[in-house]
């Protein structure tokens, strides 16, 4: 990977810091499948080229990830364990933006409700049907409201945690036959479940299955980092946390246009088939 290729980008230098720490960090560290990012000659991270800020990143001829077969699901699963477990502790270097999103569960599930329900209150939406968002985020408000939050929050805390923070086929290419995390962009600190959420929701989705066995997923990410019952608990709100359809809920209601509908539609009815299967999934009660 010796090419290189300029992106254009407004984002402070702070911020560029902070990525280039993680892609860094992880090629410095045994995780060598990483798109980095890179200086220029003067060790500059960001360059100005006739008016416009420019990144420089290692330029790969990827394929896009489908994840349709078990088989590909069972190896992104241990991928992204051994990102989490490469990023743990993670500290990056001085004068970075960090972001986190911690001690924050409770109330995304608390706005997402308040916007679902005023969207639907104040426009006449035909053709969809809505409930499996309201039941997955009343189940979500009810089973938050069981956990031990402030030491739930005390773990995300400790481990100090750097998770993707993207849909996985988005984070995730293929090139030479393996692996690479393309997208770095979105990276937070926060728990590992919502990294492996958003990969099992997709695989439901791409896939025909008609249902899960967490516990064996779950097995699977242990065989290369640790999982432990927040983890566990939090997989479940976050594969029942609707965001994305709610959402393009949010902005169809501004919009009204049969683009943003189409989308929605789409949104609807992927949440409908995840929130069907994932519900009779026994719950793993947080310690």
């Amino acid at each position: 990977m010796e090419n290189t290729e300029l992106l254009p980008t407004k984002k402070n230098l702070w911020e560029v810091r902070f990525w280039y720490s993680i892609t860094e960090h992880l090629a410095r560290n045994d995780y060598p499948n990483v798109i980095q990012i890179l200086p220029f000659e003067e060790e500059e991270l960001i360059k100005r080229i006739e008016g416009q800020d420019y990144i420089l990143k290692q330029k790969v001829d990827y394929e896009h990830i489908k994840i349709q077969r078990k088989k590909v699901f069972l190896e992104l699963i241990q991928e992204i364990a051994l990102f989490h477990k490469t990023l743990r502790n993670f500290k990056p270097l001085p004068g970075s933006k960090i972001k986190l999103d911690w001690g924050k569960w409770k109330n995304d599930i608390r706005v997402y409700y308040n916007r679902l329900t005023s969207c639907l209150a104040e426009n006449e939406i035909e053709g969809l049907d809505f409930s499996p968002l309201c039941d997955g985020l009343i189940l979500c408000q009810n089973e938050i409201s069981k956990v031990d939050y402030e030491s739930l929050i005390k773990y995300a805390m400790n481990e100090k945690q750097i998770i993707l923070n993207e849909r996985i086929k988005k984070a995730f290419v293929l090139f030479d036959k393996k692996y690479y995390v393309k997208t770095i962009e979105k990276c937070i600190y926060d728990l590992k479940s919502k990294d492996l959420a958003s990969l099992i929701f997709d695989y439901i989705v791409d896939s025909n299955i008609r249902c899960i066995d967490l516990e064996s997923m779950i097995s699977n990410y242990k065989m290369i980092n640790e999982f432990n019952a927040f983890e566990e608990f939090m997989l479940r709100i976050y594969l029942l946390l609707p965001s994305r359809a709610v959402n393009q809920l949010r902005k169809y209601c501004k919009s009204k246009s049969e683009k943003d509908f189409s989308i929605l539609r789409r949104y609807v009815k992927e949440y409908t088939k995840v929130f069907n299967i994932v519900k009779e999934a026994v719950w793993i009660q947080s310690t």
